[in-house]
């Protein structure tokens, strides 16, 4: 099974409590995002603080297909209670640290039936299953504390961050868990939210790198081979940037590979309304995508022209029932059934729709065929 840990699809907690309202404002990047995930992974897991992220994908592809989504064990939630931040103290000095609400009220910190009744709550008046959605999410989700990530992650961003740009030595304290970042005033909070510039702000930039090699380790502990970072830092770390290229699914390869194929811009559908998205679900479901995800996987290291290359070789294939032995077994088997009295018929349907399928090897090919079938349907 392939999976991806995606905080690209994730509705990131925004002090000022917009965080859905943005999400929805994303509506191309996330659905196109959540596409790409779905084609090329068996599963995608979604950290999340509060369940904002679970209302976001229920109004961007209606709330049924949210269901089958869950349903199809296609989609899981990862909660990381609390909020992380950076916390200067009365000196110089400041540090990582997780707030959350010391009577476990606010959705952020709440139990995970009361955070997603919280969640579900904010469009209570746009959904009718709300209770079968509460169970479905719940069911759905796994949690882990803040605390245990960041005693995971903390020196190794720490590290991280001297390798960047904006890095000076002053920043540096005895306390190899504490640093001296400018900016920020006595017993001040900041967090990642509206403003955030990891470019040119330097605390911006460590929490990039928490938020980054926190995805790195929770997809290790959740058997992921893949991740779907929320922060491109290629722009902040040299070796971090290698190291994502080295994860990197090969996106814009596939998106070559599905536009020279005739398939549409995805981001431009609106999953909400008619079948197209549980149809694309049951096209992601089938043998012919495992076959197109172990073929695609293996080639992740190739350039998009290579990989187009090998797609072509694939195209170039005989297959194995136009092969002579092969026909000589089609042969045999539809003249066996033509002696059986009244089956002429017959015999023509099971030799169009069955033989083929019965005899002929997997192929990549296939789910690119089945894409470029449901893509016939799809309301732009």
């Amino acid at each position: 099974m392939y999976k991806t840990l995606s905080t690209r699809l994730a509705a990131l907690f925004n002090p000022d409590g917009g965080h859905l309202h943005r999400y929805l404002q994303r509506k191309p990047t996330i659905t196109k995002s959540l596409c790409e995930d779905l084609i090329l992974h068996d599963q995608v897991l979604v950290p999340t603080q509060d369940f904002l992220t679970a209302c976001g994908l229920i109004l961007l592809l209606g709330e049924n297909n949210f269901i089958e989504l869950l349903e199809r064990d296609k989609l899981k939630f990862v909660r990381t209670p609390g909020v992380l931040g950076f916390v200067r103290g009365t000196g110089l000095d400041g540090g990582l640290a997780v707030f959350s609400d010391p009577n476990n009220q606010r959705p952020q910190d709440a139990p995970l039936e009361q955070s997603v009744d919280a969640g579900l709550s904010v469009i209570e008046d746009r959904i009718k299953e709300k209770r079968k959605l509460h169970d479905r999410i719940v069911e759905s989700c796994s949690s882990i504390e803040w605390a245990a990530i960041l005693e995971a992650v903390r020196r190794e961003s720490i590290t991280d961050l001297k390798h960047t740009a904006l890095w000076k030595p002053e920043y540096e304290l005895t306390n190899p868990d504490l640093l001296a970042l400018p900016g920020m005033e006595e017993m001040q909070v900041r967090v990642i939210g509206p403003g955030h510039d990891p470019i040119r702000n330097v605390v911006d930039t460590f929490l990039a790198l928490v938020l980054y090699n926190s995805e790195l380790y929770l997809a290790e502990g959740y058997d992921c081979q893949n991740t779907s970072p929320f922060f491109p830092i290629g722009d902040l770390l040299d070796r971090k940037g290698r190291r994502l290229a080295n994860d990197d699914r090969g996106a814009g390869k596939l998106w070559t590979l599905l536009e020279i194929n005739g398939i549409p811009d995805l981001s431009s559908i609106d999953f909400a309304q008619g079948s197209t998205f549980s149809d694309l679900l049951k096209v992601c479901s089938s043998k012919n995508a495992e076959t197109f995800r172990c073929w695609f996987q293996e080639k992740q290291n190739l350039s998009e022209k290579e990989v187009l290359a090998e797609y072509v070789g694939l195209l170039k294939q005989i297959s194995w029932i136009e092969r002579l032995p092969a026909k000589v077994l089609r042969f045999a088997v539809t003249t066996g059934f033509g002696f059986v009295p009244g089956l002429g018929h017959a015999v023509s349907i099971f030799d169009t729709f069955v033989v083929d399928r019965l005899f002929r090897r997997r192929s990549p090919k296939f789910f690119i065929d089945d894409l470029t079938k449901v893509s016939g349907n799809l309301q732009l």
